[in-house]
């Protein structure tokens, strides 16, 4: 069985990014707004 797709959200800016581990890929997530969690580096 395949191992699943593992995606990092991260913040460009004021902008919320997925990055694809796999390849690096990166999605823009229009009409989003992120902050960083709790204790989060």
């Amino acid at each position: 069985m395949e191992e699943p797709v593992r995606f990092d959200l991260m913040t460009n800016g004021t902008d919320c990014v997925l990055v694809d581990s796999r390849d690096g890929s990166r999605y823009l997530l229009a009409a989003t707004v992120c902050t960083a969690a709790e204790g989060a580096n």
